[in-house]
């Protein structure tokens, strides 16, 4: 855990942050580029959300639960703001189905 980020959290109880990326990122001085998919087929799989033979929505999978999972892609991408806005940094987040 980098020295810089812990000293941004006086409060030992808030450390636990600097493990986390979008609390890291201010923190790192070399230069990066994120590959993240914005789906994983095997989170989707577990969950119920989704069949792996042909990518049709699973047996499980209601309305509320494509509702939370789309409400976790779009937390996942204002995490990736400050790389997006970066000169020096980059990233790549494809928007399919996939499983790295």
């Amino acid at each position: 855990v980098d020295a810089s980020c812990i000293g941004a959290y006086p409060d030992p109880a808030d450390r636990w942050r600097c493990i986390w990326a979008e609390f890291a990122y201010p923190h790192i001085s070399t230069r990066l580029f994120v590959l993240q998919d914005q789906a994983d087929t095997g989170q989707m799989g577990a969950a119920g959300c989704l069949e792996f033979d042909g990518w049709q929505p699973g047996p499980y999978c209601t309305p509320a639960d494509w509702a939370t999972l789309a409400a976790g892609r779009s937390e996942f991408l204002r995490t990736l703001t400050p790389v997006g806005k970066s000169r020096h940094n980059g990233v790549f987040s494809s928007a399919c189905v996939t499983r790295l």
